[in-house]
């Protein structure tokens, strides 16, 4: 009997995965402010482990700031932005995502932006890569632009948010460890590799940073909101046969 107690354990074990795949922006205020020397910088109101999110406020800030700027990470980055702090699996393609919700129509006065926002990472060679989003939403466009890649050849690709059966935009990014490929899915639309890395990504951090200002009412209360989705249960996209999460769960 305790060889099959131990047995069906084990099974579910394996069958499970045990642990999610998870990345928590928990950065403390009281770390935040050791390295930040932005007064007007605040962090988040809404933070639930991998998300951050804010409702649209009517008017401007009190003076003197004229944006309401928030900003997110977790303790580690924050602290060490000079790499990534969650590890990645070495071989094969990983997988995340960003949940990204935003409003579907331009706003019909102000601005809402984001930047910087997205990921850190460093290769096992030094060197830097990076996954950074763009977004800019007031009454004459609504548009994100997304890097994909380090310095002057890294990719760009724009695009407007769309209706969504959930109502979140969502951004994939596939990293190939064996060929050094970074490749990219958008809101199911996958176009393939598009950079090539000098070598492998050792590890990786996140931040997101939100701005707006003069909102009209009509646009008031609107949810904003980021997340990382690094956990394979919660990965929505389809990405090439193989693929696991930064933690090496098969997806």
């Amino acid at each position: 009997m305790k060889k099959l107690t131990i047995a069906i354990l084990t099974g579910l074990m394996n069958a499970s995965g045990w642990s999610a795949c998870t990345y928590d922006f928990d950065v403390t205020a009281a770390e935040f402010n050791k390295v930040n020397n932005n007064p007007y910088l605040e962090l988040f109101p809404n933070r639930t482990n991998q998300k951050l999110s804010i409702n649209l406020v009517a008017g401007n800030p009190p003076p003197p700031k004229t944006w309401y700027i928030y900003t997110g990470a977790s303790s580690a980055f924050t602290l060490d932005n000079s790499k990534g702090d969650k590890v990645v699996t070495s071989n094969g393609i990983f997988a995340f995502e960003y949940k990204l919700k935003v409003p579907i129509n331009n706003l019909s006065g102000g601005a809402l932006s984001f930047f910087p926002a997205g990921s850190l990472s460093k290769l096992q060679n030094g060197e830097q890569f990076d996954t950074t989003f763009f977004y800019h939403n007031s009454s004459s466009n609504n548009l994100f632009s997304l890097s994909l890649g380090y310095g002057p050849n890294a990719k760009i690709k724009t695009f407007s948010p769309i209706n969504t059966t959930d109502g979140y935009q969502r951004i994939g990014i596939y990293i190939n460890q064996n060929s050094k490929q970074a490749g990219l899915i958008i809101n199911g639309v996958n176009y393939g590799y598009l950079y090539n890395l000098t070598d492998k990504i050792q590890n990786i951090g996140f931040v997101f940073s939100a701005a707006f200002q003069n909102i009209q009412s009509s646009d008031a209360n609107q949810e904003v909101s980021f997340e990382v989705v690094t956990d394979a249960s919660k990965i929505t996209q389809t990405y090439p046969t193989g693929t696991k999460d930064i933690c090496g769960n098969a997806l």
